[in-house]
C-alpha cells in the first residue's frame, strides 16, 4: 500500500503541474507542444526501466504471470462510471480555477491597453496648462506603424546605437533640441546654406559608393531607412527609387537627404514644397538662382505647360496646407477664379496680384510652400 500511495501522491502532483502548465498557455502551438512534453514526462519511468535495468531483470519481469482479477459486468461499469466522473471533475476544477483566471486576466489587460476609444491624440499646453485633444483616422489593418518597427529593431540591437532608426542624443539637452527642431531651422543651418548642401546626402541604403560616389554616413543611412518607411518602400536602396514621392506634402526628410534628386534645386522644375521648410536645404535656393539668372529674362507669349501645372497645384496645395483638401469647397471656390486668371493672363497677371491673397507671399520671390 505504501507503493501504491507513493505513486498515486506522484500522479496527483504532475496533474496539478500539468494542468497548471497547460491552463497558462495562450496559443495554439504552445499548447501542442507543451502536451506532447508533459506526456513525454509522464513516461520518464518506462524510458528509465527501459534505459538503466539489466536485461535479465527486464527479461525476469517480462516473464511474471499477470495479477488475475475478476471483473464482473456491473463492477466494469462501476469503474468506467468512476473514472468518468473523476475525469469530467478534475477538467470542470481545472477550468474553473486555472483556465477561467487566466482567460479573465488576459481580458483585462486586452482592455486596458487596447480597450475604450482609441482614434484621439491630445496634448497640453504648458503656457495656458490646459489640455486639447483632435480625433483622429482610425487604423486600417494591422501593420506596424515607423515608431513600433524602430523600437522592436532596438530592443533586438545590442547597442542602441547600433539600431537602424534612431539618433542616439548624447545629452537630454541634444535630446530635447532634436525632438523640438523644426525642418526650416536645419535646412538654414551654416552646414546647409551653401550650394554643395544641394547633392544627395544619400545615395544608397548600404553605403556603397554609387550615384555621385558619396559614402553614406550611418545617421543618413538611418534617417533614409525612415523615409523607406513612411512611404512604403523598404526595398528601396537609392534616391532615385524614391523619386515618384518627392511632390508629396509629407516628404520633408525626402527632400531633405535627396535634394538633387527631387528638384531642389531646379529653377524650371516643379517649385511646390522645394523650400526650407518642407526639406530643401537653403543652398538649393541659392543654386536655384544662380541657374535662373543664366536664362534672358523676357516674359514668354506662349507660356510652358509648368505655368498652367503650377497654377493647378497652387490650390490644391494651398487648400490642404490649411487643412482644408476636404472641407473647403467656399475657400476652393475663391482661389479658382484667380488661379484661372494667372493661366490666361500668364505674366501680366502678376501685375495686379503679385501677392498671394491667401498667405500674404510674393509668388515671384516664392512663399512657404513655393520657392
Amino acid at each position: 500500500y505504501l507503493f501504491c500511495l507513493l505513486r498515486v501522491g506522484i500522479c496527483a502532483m504532475l496533474l496539478w503541474a500539468g494542468v497548471q502548465w497547460l491552463a497558462n498557455t495562450s496559443s495554439i502551438q504552445d499548447l501542442i507542444l507543451n502536451a506532447v512534453a508533459l506526456g513525454a514526462v509522464l513516461d520518464v519511468d518506462s524510458i528509465m526501466f527501459a534505459a538503466m535495468m539489466p536485461a535479465k531483470l527486464k527479461m525476469a519481469i517480462q516473464d511474471l504471470e499477470a495479477i488475475k482479477v475478476k471483473y464482473t459486468r456491473r463492477r466494469s461499469q462501476k469503474e468506467a462510471i468512476v473514472l468518468f466522473v473523476v475525469a469530467a471533475l478534475v477538467a470542470f476544477l481545472s477550468v474553473w480555477f486555472c483556465v477561467l483566471p487566466v482567460a479573465e486576466a488576459m481580458e483585462d489587460v486586452k482592455a486596458r491597453f487596447c480597450g475604450g476609444l482609441q482614434d484621439f491624440v491630445v496634448a497640453e499646453n504648458q503656457d495656458t496648462q490646459m489640455l486639447v485633444s483632435i480625433v483622429t483616422k482610425p487604423l486600417q489593418g494591422s501593420s506596424k506603424g515607423l515608431l513600433e518597427l524602430a523600437v522592436e529593431d532596438a530592443v533586438h540591437a545590442s547597442d542602441l546605437g547600433d539600431s537602424n532608426f534612431f539618433y542616439v542624443a548624447q545629452t537630454f539637452k541634444d535630446f530635447d533640441k532634436q525632438r523640438l527642431q523644426s525642418m526650416s531651422a536645419v535646412a538654414t543651418s551654416k552646414v546647409h546654406v551653401t550650394t554643395d548642401a544641394c547633392m544627395d546626402k544619400v545615395v544608397s541604403s548600404s553605403g556603397d559608393d554609387v550615384g555621385v560616389g558619396q559614402e553614406v554616413m550611418a545617421e543618413q543611412r538611418k534617417m533614409f531607412n525612415i523615409v523607406k518607411v513612411r512611404h512604403g518602400r523598404e526595398d528601396a536602396s537609392v534616391c532615385g527609387d524614391l523619386q515618384n514621392d518627392c511632390g508629396k506634402a509629407e516628404s520633408t526628410l525626402l527632400r531633405f537627404l535627396c535634394p538633387a534628386t527631387c528638384g531642389c534645386s531646379d529653377p524650371f522644375g516643379d517649385r511646390f514644397y522645394r523650400v526650407p521648410a518642407y526639406g530643401c536645404a537653403q543652398g538649393c535656393q541659392e543654386l536655384a538662382t544662380q541657374l535662373a539668372s543664366r536664362r534672358a529674362c523676357v516674359s514668354k507669349k506662349i507660356l510652358p505647360a509648368g505655368w498652367h501645372t503650377f497654377w493647378d497645384q497652387w490650390v490644391n496645395f494651398t487648400l490642404a496646407d490649411w487643412g482644408m483638401d476636404r472641407d473647403g469647397e467656399a475657400a476652393r471656390n475663391k482661389l479658382l477664379p484667380a488661379a484661372k486668371q494667372k493661366q490666361d493672363l500668364g505674366c501680366d497677371a502678376l501685375a495686379t496680384g503679385v501677392f498671394d491673397f491667401w498667405t500674404g507671399s510674393s509668388f515671384c520671390a516664392g512663399g512657404d510652400m513655393f520657392a
